[in-house]
């Protein structure tokens, strides 16, 4: 099992031969995660490091939620079980969808696109 999940906010504890990549007490945000290695939104380079070199700071919900209201209901980009939303812009966003997920993923990913449809018409019906 991992020792972090996408979302966690966690802080570089070990930057050793890092060249600078990694900055020691630094928080950053988990993009993925296996029981190994995490990638970080803060790094766009995509690269995969140890998952020993952090600390967790902060655990995001087990379950959570691609909309949140603000003033509007907004879709979040992010990956939310086998589910990952990519935000394209003025294109909209595109849907990346695990296609090896076990049946609670399946449900979990249905209640997930049911949200996001629900978001897609309260926003239409609001503007």
């Amino acid at each position: 099992m991992s020792k972090f999940k996408a979302g966690d906010k966690v802080r570089c504890v070990d930057n050793a031969h890092c060249s600078g990549s990694l900055v020691l007490g630094r928080n950053y945000t988990v993009r993925k995660a296996s029981e190994t290695h995490v990638s970080l939104e803060e790094d766009s380079s995509g690269r995969l490091w140890f998952s020993h070199r952090f600390e967790l700071v902060e655990a995001t919900p087990s379950n959570p939620s691609p909309v949140r209201k603000v003033t509007r209901t907004e879709i979040v980009p992010g990956t939310y079980g086998a589910v990952e939303l990519i935000d394209r812009g003025e294109a909209g966003f595109f849907i990346r969808y695990n296609e090896y997920a076990s049946a609670p993923e399946l449900r979990n990913a249905a209640r997930i696109f049911n949200e996001i449809a629900d978001a897609l018409e309260q926003n239409k019906e609001a503007s």
